[in-house]
């Protein structure tokens, strides 16, 4: 027999002008909606609070679990159990199960703090009276129950039910122990319910979304009384709905999880309704069979009803608010509005922590491959260290090789999408839990997830470059490019980050300079050469500016003579620790510094000043004919001011263009045609001579050579030490030389040390070197003698 109508509880002729203020609006809860568990809890509770009624924990000869549902902060069995062993209460069983006492002979009233004695006033019926009532009506209940009854000190007897001891229908509630406490946690209003929601999602981010959905979760689960809730995020790059928090949580998940991601293309109608949702959506028992399945499958729970809400944002639906009820039940227009501002809230939220997650990802990736960058490489790496895990760990540098002539060829636009596809093969060809970063040009890094030895790292840079190497398609060019590979292994707990990105950064450098196309792991060796540089790195400024280089001069010799007729002016540095430093290392540091300058200037000086000094010194006609040749770098040439320097120091020294030779290197003079063939024009116009040294090595082509203001090539040491021995080198200082004749330019050939090489060299036809063979580089005094007997010999051959 189901419940009858709600109304019938009280029937046409009930007299509601008797009830209580909180009994009435119980009446009329049940006159217009019927008892149902999960609204009888929620009404009669805000009711209680609106009306401000004491909140009731009841102890009765008889309860039914409705009075469970109604007060369940102290249970009916604890209070019985304070009362027989605070009071001496006698513990009574009766039929239905129900925990009762007995009052005690000789009882004074006394009882615990907060408990007290209740009755009906006059023949009002008591909310518990009621309550009982409309539980009997509901259910259409008819008990029998032997009548216990209760004893106070007047002697008076309270008895519970009919007078003949058994009742055909449910009793009359007369009298009742209560405490009087207020709810611990009262039930907010619908208004109360979205403030807690909004204030428990302010300022959540990515990190605390689940614990504070959850918690959301909780608050409405509680509130409306539904047996479960959930929120989901749509996911467009999957085009799937996403479980981001559930209500309460599954005591079973089943794996994989039906229920965690559903892409909308496999979707039951109701999960696929989803994607586009625009407005509640409610579902009946009876409804969405596929969907009851899927709930079945993954909850294990009976058909149910369900309420989805859209969260929507920026005019599309971003996720949904769930809510289920294992059996069928309604929703009042206000529920639902209360819902939808809800939905809003979430889906603000939502909203705010996208956006901030792009500026989380802008801030960490690189814009052009999306790799990480430099600062997530750098959390990362302080992780690794910080966690000190036992073994080795590896980090790659990579280095594409002579990307700047392939952008120089195609353009910027196709060196990018270059790099874009160098990115994505790398990424392919390390294991997916190594880190991947760019740090910037074409400079990647590779940070092998766990142990990893030297073996493995060179196994894997090996990979790398094959995967690298092959063919790529830009612009209709059919493109390739190698890459250089530095590669550092070290034991997180004795290395630090600093120490650790330079040694690999150290041994990409030592790849390079290999010719590229190499894989090189940094070593001991490579430390120290690593210490002496930062060494020279930190010092070297101070020594251009105190007086502590020195300048050696290496003569240059006519072959046919062995008579000096120019020097070669050569820095050195004695350190007071370090010792000789040698030229090619603190020159390449002053270069990676932007020292080169200052230091190309300083030597500019100081051979200039030396020279004046030895025209002062020596007999007038002793330096007829003879230069002193300074080598600039690259950044002298292109600078705007470097004519008017030279001019400043020749006038100083009072000196003229022809006492000078200034040596380029090819590279330099094709680096910037523009501004180099500007500075040299500048340069020939005041006599100063230009010599193009390590000729050969480069890449500068006849028409440059044709159009700078060029006097003499310097022919490279590499193909002068083994002439009259390497037919190759014979060959190629022949065309040097004839390449010389037809342009008309003076020789000089660098790096004789035999006198098969300076016999070959006056056979072919260059008359001028310098070498070992002739002497070592000399300080300014012993020059100075050597030009004292030059200018004797010079001497004695006009006398003779």
């Amino acid at each position: 027999m189901g419940p009858p109508d709600g109304r019938a509880a009280f029937g046409p002729s009930f007299d509601r002008s008797r009830l209580d203020p909180l009994t009435r609006g119980l009446a009329r809860h049940f006159a217009t909606a019927g008892p149902r568990r999960p609204a009888f809890l929620r009404r009669l509770r805000a009711l209680a609070y609106a009306e401000e009624f004491t909140h009731h924990d009841v102890l009765l000869a008889h309860r039914t679990p409705r009075l469970g549902w109604l007060h369940p902060a102290v249970p009916f069995d604890e209070l019985a159990q304070r009362l027989v062993r605070d009071v001496g209460f006698t513990p009574l069983q009766n039929v239905a199960g129900a925990p009762a006492v007995a009052v005690p002979a000789g009882w004074d009233g006394t009882l615990p703090v907060g408990v007290q004695l209740a009755g009906r006033r006059g023949d009002e019926p008591t909310l518990l009276e009621l309550a009982f009532e409309l539980e009997a009506a509901a259910r259409g209940w008819v008990r029998r129950c032997r009548r216990p009854r209760l004893t106070y000190p007047d002697g008076g007897v309270a008895e519970l039910g009919g007078s003949d001891g058994v009742v055909p229908e449910w009793p009359s509630i007369r009298y009742a122990l209560y405490v009087e406490q207020p709810d611990p946690d009262p039930e907010p209003t619908l208004d109360a319910l979205v403030t807690a929601v909004a204030t428990t999602l302010m300022g959540v981010d990515s990190a605390g979304l689940h614990d504070a959905a959850e918690a959301v979760l909780a608050m409405m689960v509680r509130h409306l009384g539904v047996d479960q809730s959930f929120v989901r995020f749509h996911d467009e790059r999957r085009r799937a709905t996403v479980l981001i928090a559930e209500w309460p949580p599954r005591e079973h998940v089943p794996d994989p999880d039906p229920l965690g991601v559903v892409p909308f293309a496999d979707a039951d109608p109701v999960f696929a309704a989803a994607e586009h949702l625009s407005k509640i959506m409610i579902v009946r028992p009876s409804d969405a069979v596929e969907y009851q399945e899927r709930v079945r499958e993954g909850a294990g729970a009976p058909p149910t009803s369900l309420a989805v809400v859209p969260l929507r944002e920026a005019g599309k639906t971003t996720g949904i608010l769930g809510f289920l009820q294992y059996s069928d039940r309604g929703w009042t227009a206000e529920e639902l509005q209360a819902l939808s501002t809800i939905a809003l809230l979430i889906a603000q939220m939502q909203g705010r922590m996208a956006a901030e997650d792009r500026l989380r990802h802008i801030a960490h990736h690189d814009e052009l491959t999306g790799l990480p960058n430099r600062r997530a490489l750098m959390d990362h790496l302080k992780g690794v260290l910080a966690a000190a895990e036992p073994g080795t760990r590896a980090l790659l540098f990579l280095d594409v090789d002579r990307l700047k002539a392939m952008n120089d060829f195609l353009g910027h636009e196709a060196g990018d999408r270059f790099i874009v596809e160098i990115a994505a093969r790398l990424r392919d060809a390390v294991d997916p839990v190594d880190v991947v970063a760019r740090l910037g040009g074409d400079e990647l890094v590779v940070s092998v997830d766990g142990p990893c030895d030297e073996d493995r790292a060179v196994a894997l840079a090996e990979r790398v470059q094959r995967a690298i190497s092959q063919p790529i398609q830009l612009g209709g060019q059919s493109l390739g490019r190698t890459v250089s590979v530095g590669i550092a292994v070290m034991e997180p707990a004795v290395v630090s980050l600093a120490q650790w990105l330079r040694s690999a950064d150290q041994a990409v450098l030592v790849a390079k300079s290999r010719g590229g196309n190499n894989v090189v792991v940094f070593t001991a060796e490579m430390e120290k050469r690593e210490q002496v540089r930062v060494a020279v790195e930190m010092n070297l400024l101070t020594a251009i500016r105190d007086g502590s280089l020195t300048v050696a001069y290496q003569p240059i010799v006519d072959l046919r003579t062995r008579v000096p007729v120019g020097v070669e002016t050569l820095v050195r540095w004695n350190h007071p620790t370090l010792g000789p430093v040698a030229p090619e290392l603190f020159v390449g540091v002053a270069e990676a510094t932007n020292l080169a300058g200052e230091l190309g200037d300083w030597v500019l000086g100081e051979a200039c000043r030396q020279f004046s000094a030895w025209r002062a010194e020596l007999p007038a006609g002793a330096l007829d004919g003879f230069a002193v040749s300074v080598n600039i770098s690259p950044v002298q040439l292109i600078a705007m001011d470097f004519v008017a320097t030279v001019a400043a120091v020749l006038d100083r020294n009072g000196l003229d263009g022809r006492h000078l030779i200034l040596e380029v290197t090819e590279h330099a003079v094709v680096s910037d045609d523009v501004a180099a063939r500007r500075t040299l024009h500048g340069l020939r116009a005041m006599g100063v001579a230009i010599a193009i040294d390590d000729f050969g090595t480069g890449y500068s082509s006849l028409a440059q050579l044709k159009a700078f203001p060029v006097n003499t090539l310097k022919i490279d040491r590499g193909f002068v030490q083994d002439l009259g021995h390497n037919p190759d080198d014979h060959a190629i200082v022949r065309s040097i030389i004839k390449l010389a004749e037809s342009f008309g330019l003076d020789l000089i050939a660098e790096g004789v040390e035999s006198e098969e090489a300076a016999a070959t060299l006056v056979e072919l036809g260059c008359r001028v070197a310098q070498g070992y063979l002739f002497s070592r580089p000399q300080p300014a005094d012993a020059v100075r003698a050597a030009l004292l007997r030059r200018a004797g010999d010079y001497s004695r051959g006009a006398t003779t």
